[in-house]
């Protein structure tokens, strides 16, 4: 998670299930010479990416407010028990589902185009996100810029946890440019052992951090692009849930029966708690419950997604496939809205942590709504970047540049003084009343 200073602190458990995640790039194309998109987007694979970033939002949001803000006269006392068991549920699948539907559209094939595309998606909105934030969010409430150290640490530290799944995912998908061509067995063969080695590595207060998350991840990654992307399973799998509706009756009984056990019981978390404990047995036996993991957050991704719609769904859909940008305000967002809850919650007393869960899907929408995407797309999904300053100077250029319609539409002179006057307000309002992402008692 994003530290006071443009850092990332990571405070909650030492492995991928409950660890910042987040966020796909799979939302549109950066270039006309970028790889060619899916000829048919299946609007479930959507619908599943918005179910896996409620679940991350779910995850962050049980813990990051109590790591950074300590209002005693709002809350003085621990979070309910199943406050955390609401987020280690969502933990088993939100991160590991995510991984692997972004194996699921993925591609080997190798060419500069592609890599230039990868890098403008992947590599630049971290390095322009992280200055942003500076500009925009930390300096305006008083913190210095970041020194050397600390922007080296948040762009190339292998340990650091800022955007740290942009950089996973290009790491990811070079992997498989590079070994694409190998059978499929030993892709996964590939990517178990290197989860193995990861998990017996002690991790820091940090957590695994970039570096870890890539390796504890990668399985996901290969099952999906091996299953849904090679074998091309992915839209006999939608047919076979589209047309069968017991199966689906069924997935959503058991997920809403796998909430009220969470919320009153608890029994599932201490069946999952009780293999986990096995690794305090030494490497080997914490290496096969770590593998063991693997098939318990599948089956726990399909049980939260299976009888999702496998139809386009209004709103929702359109916020599957805007994903980036709720993970390029993940931690930002969760302070950002969780004052905002705390200010609406204020006059009814302490709070009710019920509407704090509820407020989850609402988040994830509005940080991936048009406003959002108006204002911050040359940092989050730079188009424009590595390209011919000849060409960019055509027409043409901005009709690649983005893909918002919005944009376009009104011209780039337009968009330029709006985009300016938000951010002047907005550092304005942070220079005058604070930043609303920290702690202040509203």
């Amino acid at each position: 998670m994003e530290g006071k200073n443009g850092t990332n602190e990571e405070l909650t458990k030492n492995d991928y299930s409950a660890v910042q995640v987040t966020s796909d790039v799979e939302g549109g194309k950066t270039d006309a010479k970028s790889p060619a998109p899916p000829k048919e987007r299946l609007a479930y694979l959507d619908n599943v990416k918005f179910a896996c970033m409620v679940a991350i939002f779910m995850m962050h949001s049980m813990s990051e407010p109590f790591a950074y803000c300590k209002d005693a006269d709002f809350w003085d006392k621990p979070a309910p028990l199943w406050l955390t068991r609401v987020q280690l549920m969502h933990a088993e699948f939100g991160l590991p589902i995510f991984a692997f539907a972004s194996g699921a559209v993925s591609k080997p094939d190798i060419s500069t185009a592609r890599l230039l595309a990868y890098t403008r998606a992947l590599v630049l909105p971290v390095i322009f996100m992280f200055y942003w934030y500076q500009v925009i969010w930390y300096m305006p409430a008083g913190q210095e810029f970041a020194p050397w150290k600390v922007q080296q640490e948040n762009l190339i530290g292998l340990h650091n946890n800022f955007l740290w799944y942009l950089k996973a995912l290009f790491v990811w998908r070079l992997a498989l440019m590079a070994g694409g061509s190998l059978p499929d067995w030993a892709l996964v063969c590939i990517s178990l052992v290197a989860r193995s080695w990861m998990c017996t590595n002690m991790f820091g207060p940090e957590g695994p951090g970039f570096i870890g998350q890539t390796f504890l991840l990668f399985p996901f990654y290969i099952i999906g692009y091996v299953l849904f992307s090679k074998q091309k399973l992915m839209k006999p799998f939608v047919e076979f849930l589209g047309g069968n509706s017991v199966v689906r009756f069924s997935t959503l009984a058991v997920y809403l029966l796998l909430w009220i056990d969470v919320i009153f019981f608890g029994y599932s978390n201490k069946a999952t708690s009780y293999i986990y404990g096995y690794m305090r047995f030494g490497k080997i036996a914490h290496i096969l419950v770590d593998l063991v993991r693997i098939p318990i957050s599948l089956a726990y991704g399909f049980l939260a997604t299976a009888w999702l719609p496998t139809q386009e769904l209004p709103v929702l859909s359109e916020s599957g496939r805007q994903t980036l940008y709720c993970y390029m305000f993940n931690t930002t967002g969760v302070m950002v809205f969780y004052n905002f809850w705390r200010f609406l919650s204020r006059p009814f007393g302490g709070p009710h942590w019920w509407t704090w869960i509820c407020f989850q899907p609402l988040v994830v929408l509005a940080l991936g709504s048009l406003p959002v995407r108006f204002i911050t797309w040359p940092f989050a999904s730079p188009g424009w970047a590595l390209k011919d300053p000849s060409y960019c100077c055509t027409t043409k250029c901005l009709d690649e540049a983005t893909e918002e319609k919005s944009v376009k539409s009104m011209g780039l002179p337009i968009w330029f003084a709006i985009t300016v006057l938000v951010h002047v307000a907005f550092v304005g309002g942070v220079m005058l009343w604070g930043s609303p992402r920290d702690c202040a008692v509203p």
